[in-house]
């Protein structure tokens, strides 16, 4: 029994510390997709249901990605397509 203790001990207290020692951010920016290389991320955070991606772009815009989908962006064609988006229909 105290051989069982010591050994589980031996190879549970490295894992555990090993698993300590990671940033918070390492498995959400391992599930992420990967970005493109002019694409740097400005903040990553895990809600109930999804999970928040934010990037700057090497021209000075910035991205909106949520659970792996881009949804938005500061980029011209990006605010086009939402401004069309939000537009009401007209009767």
């Amino acid at each position: 029994m105290l051989v069982a203790l010591a050994a589980s001990a031996t190879v549970s207290v490295p894992a555990l510390l090993g698993w300590l020692a990671l940033p918070p951010t390492y498995l959400l920016s391992h599930f992420m997709p990967p970005l493109p290389q002019d694409e740097r991320p400005l903040a990553i955070e895990e809600g109930v249901n999804e999970v928040v991606l934010v990037t700057t772009i090497g021209d000075g815009s910035r991205r909106l990605v949520t659970n792996g989908h881009p949804m938005s962006a500061t980029q011209l064609k990006s605010q086009r397509y939402m401004r069309l988006f939000a537009m009401p229909l007209s009767s």
